[in-house]
């Protein structure tokens, strides 16, 4: 029963997004659905935080080593 809530939350939101991108403004013309150009400051931080995700995605082995040698440490106390 949760999944199906869930499902049915995330239509609700994704649905303008997707009707917007099939088929343009024309059809939501007038409502809030329009995104607004944000200052390149107000970028910055999200693009720094997607580079830095990717980056440690590709760097996981080490970062899982020292994750695990940090809890065997701690194991040891």
């Amino acid at each position: 029963m949760i999944i199906l809530a869930s499902s049915l939350l995330s239509i609700s939101y994704y649905f303008p997004i997707i009707i917007n991108g099939y088929f343009g403004d024309s059809n939501l013309h007038g409502k809030l659905y329009r995104s607004k150009s944000k200052p390149i400051i107000e970028l910055v931080p999200l693009v720094l935080l997607s580079l830095l995700m990717v980056a440690a995605g590709f760097a996981s082995g080490p970062i899982i080593d020292w994750i695990a040698g940090v809890l065997t440490f701690f194991e040891g106390n």
